[in-house]
């Protein structure tokens, strides 16, 4: 299993666990060290989760929701 897949079966887990991007409820955290990875896997299936939530709002990934909340904000 290559990384890629690693983290979208991390994130799918989590988050039908009901995690969210912040891991709120420690959800991402426990998934993570249940399988002894460490907190770039953690950081990781937090940052895809804040990519899957913008690109529900029609965004290519989090960091272009936050440039574009940004610009409406004269910022």
């Amino acid at each position: 299993m290559d990384t890629k897949e690693a983290l979208r079966l991390l994130t799918d887990e989590a988050q039908r666990q009901g995690a969210d991007a912040n891991d709120s409820a420690g959800i991402v955290r426990a998934l993570v060290t249940a399988h002894g990875l460490s907190f770039y896997a953690w950081f990781c299936v937090c940052c895809e989760m804040a990519d899957r939530n913008a690109q529900t709002e029609g965004f290519a990934d989090q960091s272009q929701r936050a440039a574009s909340k940004m610009n409406r904000h004269g910022r």
